[in-house]
């Protein structure tokens, strides 16, 4: 088994093993590996969910739900990012990090008993490639192809040393072909009619099964009986869509076993009949600034962009998002290799914006300023942010107005770089630094900014030549591309909220996965 992405892996999220004491929704037996009874877990949460199809979804909350449904070829072995292992497969990574060889293991099955297989495997990736959906690009100018019954190659025309870790995005989850086509799935976005299906049922080899499922509200996960490892620790998970208030009440009276959208400040407080841990996110806020001269003559003027930059409070920020929140200084979260530190991030200078405003020529138009007004990330409210940007920027001379609207509408013109400026938040997908080069003219962040191939040679070339260099000798690299972005690139990177989680006594087996979500497999009732 070969080991060059583990120059990747310095990302190391704490494992979370929380107790503490309050009321379960069921009796049942539980310890890891054990029974689990008539045991329930409730899990409030605040939905960023658009589909349940692993081909489709790229979203907080539909990866912790789907780690739970579809396994993954590799997978994480603990919250440190280097300790990426084989799962429905062994794995062999080529020394140009060009070519990973899956090996089908023995053992594995789908919830309906029937073996995983190579075919499986080839038709799950070739699918998610083919939908062209938001997370193909885990897999972009990857070719799949079935070697023999019991191997498969993923093979990259340029070095991508990452890939052996993004082999455990449980977008990348597998799937039961022969099932999956009966309810319309296909490898070509014209024809896939499968995301209905998908959506309220389930064709993975997870330990659970979706029972029932709807994305606005709740989704209901119940216990796979043919699973073929250790048997999950609950008979029933209900993972509900509930905003952060609510969450606080429920917690306290011991109708939720798990809260995860709490800030710092609800969860302070709280009856020690609950426990709480607050650690830095991953979720980083950030305002895009669209490039594309026929979306904003103004948003894609370098000189606005600059006044935006220096016009925001970042201090005013943090100080809505609570204690234990701290500053984005760029593209790359703070607990990956490669992120700026905080006294290189972008300074507030009312003055020094004033100046670009005069110089771009903006004369006090209105500009829309879009923001999911029902988005809460870890406890903070983005339209709370967004109101205090907008007043900021008053005091600069720019106008923005406010144009609020649910998560579900305003994703899709923001994926289709439709939004002239915009404040919404990012979390990385893969614990790894080379996932920054998204942000690339052309690449799928720089695709949501207006930001074409060709738009700024200098920074794609540096981004080249990133993704031609070894893990380690990319790191300094990492500094000058992020540097580049902040001075005029058209993203303006806010904040990063503290993840607050509260669970009640009797759970158990809490633990973050390096991408910053806790693994709904791992969790047992004490």
């Amino acid at each position: 088994m070969k080991k060059q992405f583990l120059a990747l892996a310095g990302l190391v999220v704490a494992a979370l093993a929380l107790s503490g004491c309050g009321a379960s929704q069921q009796n049942g037996q539980n310890a890891q590996g054990g029974q689990s009874g008539n045991a329930q877990l409730v899990v409030d949460t605040a939905f960023d969910l658009t589909t349940l199809d692993p081909g489709r979804m790229n979203e907080p909350t539909g990866t912790i739900i789907l780690r739970g449904v579809y396994e993954t070829a590799l997978r994480f072995k603990s919250s440190d990012a280097g300790s990426i292992e084989g799962n429905l497969a062994d794995y062999e990574l080529s020394p140009d990090n060009k070519v990973l060889t899956l090996t089908v293991r023995k053992g594995p099955t789908f919830a309906d008993g029937k073996p995983v297989t190579v075919d499986d495997m080839v038709f799950s990736y070739q699918r998610l490639i083919g939908l062209k959906g938001n997370p193909a690009n885990n897999l972009a100018g990857v070719t799949v192809e079935k070697v023999s019954d019991t191997q498969l190659t993923l093979t990259s025309a340029e070095p991508m040393p990452e890939l052996a870790v993004t082999m455990a995005n449980p977008s990348l989850g597998i799937m039961e072909k022969s099932v999956a086509e009966e309810h319309g799935a296909t490898t070509d976005a014209a024809t896939d009619k499968a995301e209905g299906y998908l959506n309220t049922a389930s064709v993975g080899s997870g330990p659970y099964t979706i029972e029932k499922a709807d994305i606005a509200s709740q989704v209901t996960l119940v216990a796979n009986p043919k699973y073929w490892g250790e048997k999950p620790g609950y008979s029933r998970i209900v993972i509900r869509n509930v905003a952060a208030a609510t969450q606080l009440i429920n917690i306290k009276a011991g109708t939720a076993n798990i809260v995860t959208g709490l800030s710092s400040e609800q969860a302070t407080g709280l009856p020690k009949t609950v426990t709480t841990k607050t650690s830095p996110s991953n979720q980083m806020l950030y305002v895009l600034m669209n490039q594309n001269p026929q979306i904003s003559k103004w948003t894609s003027n370098p000189d606005f962009v600059k006044a935006v930059r220096e016009g925001i409070d970042y201090k005013a920020l943090l100080d809505i998002a609570g204690p234990g929140s701290v500053r984005a200084a760029g593209v790359i979260a703070p607990m990956i290799p490669g992120a700026l530190k905080d006294g290189d991030a972008p300074k507030t200078d009312v003055a020094a914006a004033k100046k670009a405003l005069a110089a771009s020529g903006y004369a006090g138009e209105e500009i829309k300023f879009n923001v999911a007004n029902d988005m809460t990330v870890r406890g903070v409210s983005l339209l709370t942010i967004a109101e205090s940007i907008q007043d900021q920027l008053k005091k600069v001379g720019i106008n923005f107005v406010l144009d609020p609207a649910p998560t579900t509408t305003a994703l899709g013109p923001y994926r289709a770089g439709e939004q002239a400026a915009a404040l919404w938040y990012v979390q990385p997908s893969q614990p790894h630094n080379f996932e920054a080069l998204q942000y690339l003219p052309g690449q799928q962040m720089g695709k949501r900014a207006g930001w074409p191939a060709g738009a700024d040679p200098t920074i794609e070339t540096l981004g080249e030549k990133i993704r031609n260099s070894s893990a380690e000798d990319a790191l300094p690299l990492f500094t000058d591309f992020q540097e580049q972005l902040n001075d005029h690139g058209p993203f303006v990177t806010l904040l990063l909220p503290p993840t607050t989680i509260v669970t009640t006594s009797d759970v158990a087996g809490l633990v973050m996965t390096p991408t910053g979500e806790f693994d709904i497999t791992q969790l047992h009732k004490k």
